[in-house]
Parts: C-alpha cells; sequence; structure tokens
C-alpha cells in the first residue's frame, strides 16, 4: 500500500511539473491599455518580437495577434488595427504617437512583396517587388500610424486606425521594430453631432467587444439622461 501511494505521488509530482512548464510555453501577444482624461484618450499597445521564416526568395515578417499585410510590389508588414470609440459629443481635433523602445534585428531581410489578387481557379504568379521602394533607403512604411475612418454602429461613433510597428529599410535590408506605440488622441467639442442610440444592454456590450476604451460608454450614458 505504502508503495502504491508513494508510486501515485511522484505521479501527482510530475503532473504538476509537466503542467508547470505547458503553461510557461506561450507565446509573447498584443497588449493594449488605455485611459481618457482631459479630452485626450490615450491607447498604449505592447508589440511582441516579430516572428521571421523564409518563403522561397524571401523572408515573410510576422507578429503574434497581428495581421500581416501589403499592397500588390510592397513589402507585406504586421499591421495592428484599434478600434477606438469617440466619447459622446466628441470629436478628433488632432493625433500623434510616441514610440517605444526601437529593436534593430540582426542580419538582413528581403521582405515579401504583396501579390495581385485573383479568382481561386487562376494560377498564382509571383508579383515583382517594386523598384521605386525596394531599392530605396527610405524606411517603409513611411508613417507609424494611419487614420482609416470613423464609422458609426447603433449610435455609437468609432474611430478606426492602424499602426505599424515594423521599420523596414528595403536597400539595406534592415528590420526594427517598436515594443510599445502610444497613440494620443486629442478631443473636441462635436456640436454639431446629435447622439441617436437605442438604450439596448446587447449594443453596449457589441460596442464593448470592439473597442479599446470600452471605460468611455459612460459618455453615451449620460447623453441620455
Amino acid at each position: 500500500m505504502k508503495r502504491l501511494t508513494s508510486i501515485k505521488l511522484t505521479l501527482c509530482i510530475a503532473l504538476a511539473i509537466a503542467v508547470f512548464l505547458c503553461s510557461k510555453i506561450t507565446y509573447a501577444t498584443v497588449e493594449i491599455s488605455s485611459i481618457t482624461e482631459n479630452n485626450v484618450i490615450s491607447v498604449t499597445v505592447q508589440f511582441p518580437a516579430p516572428i521571421i521564416t523564409e518563403a522561397n526568395l524571401y523572408h515573410h515578417v510576422g507578429m503574434e495577434d497581428v495581421s500581416s499585410i501589403g499592397n500588390p510590389g510592397e513589402p507585406v508588414l504586421p499591421t495592428k488595427g484599434v478600434n477606438i470609440l469617440l466619447p459622446a459629443g466628441k470629436k478628433i481635433k488632432n493625433s500623434r504617437v510616441i514610440l517605444g523602445e526601437k529593436i534593430t534585428l540582426p542580419g538582413t531581410y528581403l521582405v515579401e512583396p504583396g501579390g495581385e489578387p485573383a479568382p481561386l481557379t487562376d494560377k498564382i504568379e509571383g508579383t515583382l517587388p517594386k523598384d521605386a521602394i525596394y531599392k530605396s533607403n527610405n524606411p517603409f512604411p513611411s508613417e507609424i500610424k494611419k487614420e482609416i475612418t470613423i464609422q458609426e454602429m447603433c449610435g455609437y461613433r468609432i474611430a478606426v486606425f492602424n499602426l505599424f510597428p515594423i521599420e523596414y529599410i528595403p536597400k539595406d535590408g534592415r528590420l526594427s521594430y517598436y515594443k510599445s506605440i502610444t497613440l494620443k488622441l486629442n478631443l473636441k467639442e462635436d456640436v454639431a453631432k446629435r447622439i441617436k442610440i437605442r438604450n439596448s444592454p446587447a449594443d453596449k456590450e457589441k460596442i464593448r467587444q470592439l473597442v479599446v476604451n470600452p471605460q468611455d460608454l459612460y459618455s453615451y450614458d449620460m447623453q441620455m439622461k
């Protein structure tokens, strides 16, 4: 009986160690935090190190939790979309970014170019890289952030931005990434915009899941009172 108990105890310890080790084998992922104060929304995105793999003649640059996209003939790089809820009665006055630590990766890389869209039934051929970009010493992309659009969903206004954490110098083949990017939106009153939302918990939950600053939902509640 003592021998059986000892075996069970040994198995339990081994299982606990295995579970502990498995819990440690995880990939770093994107972390996002936000704060709204004095008509300023600050959104900070923490980026993990990029994952680079060889793809034929080129290198594919990926990043956990971030999609890699690129126009035809242009470098395909990680692009993080950020949805920001604009508080009720506010609009964007201007925006800027604050960059965190910049890490330059060792080695040189030829980043794969984006391909031309084609029907699934067609034979897909490689798209040649654009010389104007790949023979340039200018950083690509040329900007860290890009405001895509301001959309309205269920009466809530959402600003959509793209953030580009990777900097590529095509001619030299150098790759760098920013460990964090903070996007700051300065707001001002939007007196011309009338708030029209339904008092729907389902709508509110949908928005809560979509945006990075759900704490600003309360501003719409205040407008309805």
